[in-house]
């Protein structure tokens, strides 16, 4: 029997994707100088041996051009280009290091990493991104290192819900775990229109004029209490912006101004406006159960990606929520 199989997915916006999630969890680590150079992804020394010794008629490529391109990496799904190195500095002046690409062309390459730099012997096969000549400034290798940090990325079509591109972490064959839809993070302000939209639907408008300012919620629940049981929370510079209008303090993710809307911006009460924003999250589906604590409204609440786009996606279409598939 013939199966026919149809797939939502976009396969050049998936690629697009997981290109994208891999560059910038190499370039986090980077920034953060936590990468780890662990080795390179395989060793083609004994590979070359054998294609030298079996010279195939016609087959004019090197021995190492024909091993590179017929080698088979660990990390089949990474965006990368697989480069061998075929000249390493021996500490005299002028030598660099050199890497072979499977279309034959040899360029320099450039190495940050001491880990690097101390464990690459020659016919290694390390990952690599191609800077291609600008000016006067020539073609080079830059190294790639595997990032130990993870992410995901979900694509969907905010008007049907279809999953156009789907990737749920740097690599498959590292971790099977699909970050978008097995696992939750917590979103931060990516939840606070949910408080803008309760707010707009108790009759607030967007030219409202709101307090970015310091505030002290009292526990839930009421009661005596404890000091540490009343919620102050800050915006994330330490400071405060005085007086703004809804929009602007969306547009400018203040936590004041989005904790204010729980004293009297929802409800009259805090406790009631948490419990009407718990509601719309359920109704929206963005979660199953709420959390019923002040720190909701700023994204404590760890959520599943693939929710939080459906999210915004319902956003898109006016209240109308798509179902992801």
């Amino acid at each position: 029997h013939s199966y026919t199989v149809r797939s939502t997915i976009n396969p050049q916006l998936q690629r697009a994707a997981e290109a994208a999630l891999q560059e910038g969890l190499w370039r986090y680590e980077r920034n953060g100088g936590r990468l780890q150079f662990r080795g390179a992804e395989a060793n083609l020394s004994q590979a070359i041996k054998r294609v030298e010794a079996d010279k195939k008629v016609g087959d004019k490529r090197p021995a190492w051009q024909r091993a590179l391109a017929s080698a088979r990496l660990p990390l089949y799904d990474v965006h990368w280009t697989p480069a061998l190195v075929v000249e390493k500095p021996s500490g005299k002046k002028g030598e660099a290091w050199r890497v072979g690409l499977a279309d034959g062309r040899g360029l320099p390459l450039a190495i940050d990493n001491a880990a690097a730099q101390r464990k690459l012997v020659l016919n290694d096969v390390v990952l690599i991104r191609v800077a291609e000549a600008k000016g006067k400034t020539a073609a080079r290798a830059e190294l790639r290192v595997r990032p130990i940090v993870q992410g995901t990325v979900v694509v969907l079509e905010n008007k049907t819900g279809r999953v156009l591109a789907m990737t749920g972490g740097f690599s498959y064959p590292l971790s099977q775990l699909n970050r978008a839809t097995q696992a939750v993070r917590q979103p931060g302000s990516a939840i606070k229109p949910l408080s803008y939209l309760a707010a707009l639907g108790k009759g607030l408008q967007p030219n409202t004029l709101v307090l970015d300012e310091a505030i002290t919620l009292p526990p839930i629940g009421g009661g005596r209490a404890r000091q540490q049981d009343y919620w102050t929370p800050s915006n994330y510079d330490g400071g405060s912006g005085g007086t703004l209008t809804l929009r602007r303090a969306l547009e400018n993710s203040r936590n004041l101004a989005t904790a204010r809307l729980l004293d009297g911006g929802i409800e009259n009460k805090p406790e009631a406006s948490l419990n009407r924003l718990c509601e719309l999250a359920v109704e929206a589906q963005i979660y199953r159960e709420c959390m019923r604590y002040y720190p909701f409204v700023l994204g404590a609440q760890p959520v599943r990606p693939v929710d939080l786009a459906a999210f915004y996606a319902t956003i898109a279409n006016e209240g109308l929520r798509p179902s992801p598939h």
